[in-house]
């Protein structure tokens, strides 16, 4: 089963996406900061992450770089 991380810090988007994969038999984490985000992909080891670009305080672009530094094997 595919697991997959949300990160965006609307927590709209995150909950509707959430729903969306989780009826199709996906295990979705969410996170709504950058900072949460990276935390969850080293606790979590995503197979897939779902990254919101535009977000306060660390924007997608350095969440993009932490992720790949940490396991350049994750899709994003």
């Amino acid at each position: 089963m595919a697991k997959l991380l949300i990160i965006d810090d609307d927590k709209d988007t995150c909950e509707y996406l959430k729903d969306f994969f989780e009826k199709r038999r996906c295990v979705v984490l969410t996170a709504h900061s950058g900072t949460e985000g990276l935390f969850m992909v080293k606790k979590e080891n995503p197979g897939i992450v779902l990254l919101d670009i535009r977000m306060e305080g660390m924007d997608g672009l350095e969440v993009l770089r932490g992720i790949k530094s940490h396991d350049n094997t994750i899709k994003v």
